[in-house]
Formats: C-alpha cells, sequence, structure tokens
C-alpha cells in the first residue's frame, strides 16, 4: 500500500513476478523467483476545488425593488481526489436576507479529468427588504478539503433621501436627487469637492 496521504499514480511493476490490484486498493506479488526489482509511483493525495465568481456584490437598489435574478456558482473539483460529502451554507451577519438554492447540487465530484467534476447553486438577495446594508458569505466544505468561502452583499437605500454622485464636468453636476419629491429637509452630501456644482 502507499505511504499515508499518498496514491499510487500508476499499478507497480516488478521486474520479476505479478503485481495483483486487490479490491481495497492493496496490491498482492506473486509468482516471484529470485531478485525482484518492484517500480513504484506515488504522489500526495489532493482534495481541492474552485469556487467561482469571485464572491458577488448585487449592487444597490431602492425600496420597492424588483425582485433579482440569482447569481449561479460554479464549484470545480481541481485536485487528483474525489470530492466527498459537499455541502453549501451561507454563513455571516445577515444569511437570513438571502435564498441559496442547492437543488441539483451534486454532494460528490470526481477526481479532476473526471466525467463529473462540476456543480452548481444559486444565491440571491431576498424580495422586499428594508433599508440597509446585507451582508454574508457562502461556505463551501467537503471532506479532507479545506473550506472555501466566498462574501455577498446587497445595499436597500430609500428614494426620497437618495444621492447618486456623477462625473463632475464643465457641464455636469457632481450629485443631483435621485427623485426630485424628495420631503423637504436637510440632506447630506458626500464625496463632494470644493467647487463641483450640485444639482437639487
Amino acid at each position: 500500500a502507499p505511504k499515508e496521504g499518498y496514491y499510487f499514480t500508476e499499478t507497480p511493476t516488478i521486474s520479476n513476478g505479478n503485481v495483483i490490484k486487490n479490491n481495497d486498493g492493496t496490491y498482492k506479488i506473486t509468482g516471484i523467483t529470485g531478485d525482484a526489482t518492484l517500480t513504484v509511483n506515488s504522489v500526495p493525495k489532493t482534495y481541492q476545488a474552485t469556487l467561482n465568481p469571485e464572491g458577488k456584490e448585487f449592487g444597490t437598489q431602492f425600496i420597492g425593488y424588483v425582485p433579482l435574478a440569482a447569481e449561479t456558482f460554479t464549484i470545480t473539483s481541481t485536485g487528483n481526489q474525489p470530492l466527498k460529502n459537499i455541502t453549501v451554507d451561507l454563513t455571516g451577519a445577515n444569511t437570513e436576507s438571502f435564498t441559496l438554492n442547492i437543488t441539483g447540487t451534486s454532494t460528490n465530484l470526481d477526481a479532476k479529468g473526471g466525467n463529473n467534476t462540476i456543480t452548481t447553486f444559486t444565491v440571491k438577495p431576498n424580495d422586499a427588504l428594508s433599508e440597509g446594508t446585507y451582508t454574508a458569505s457562502i461556505k463551501v466544505t467537503s471532506t479532507d478539503m479545506n473550506a472555501i468561502t466566498k462574501d455577498i452583499s446587497f445595499k436597500v437605500m430609500k428614494k426620497d433621501a437618495s444621492i447618486s454622485p456623477i462625473t463632475a464636468t464643465s457641464d455636469k453636476y457632481a450629485a443631483h436627487f435621485i427623485n426630485n419629491t424628495a420631503a423637504p429637509g436637510i440632506y447630506t452630501l458626500t464625496s463632494i469637492k470644493n467647487g463641483d456644482k450640485v444639482l437639487v
């Protein structure tokens, strides 16, 4: 049998005799007569995968926004060993504000080069969230594999006090109100430089 944590890249060979692979992955040598040379090739076992895309910022929407489309994430097995017991979870501050859909997501993947090395799942912000910034992390785990985490975020703003910065040029303003029916009041403008024009 190979050293703990390693595996044979091919069946060992012997110069004088036969090598037979057992059902449990070990090997039996038979038919040796006299001296013989045994050749084995082994490498460390690797349990690895990638997760794409590299997180997701769902952007900023206003209260009453149209439901957002779900983002598809792809898990790809990249190690030389199969992945078993794959799990996908949401962790962090606002997990309840996102919907994770793992219907059809495989819990086992072949090693790199196999027939089944890719699986997917989706994530989206929930509908009708109130004003605020929402964050969470996607966590993918598998037996013997280091966990993979990617961050997701989403922001919801009020319409009546929203400011949208735009590039300040000779014919444009540095900022303007998104909704010109904003209630009277005092509003704070951010990221405005001295000399910039503001349209209210």
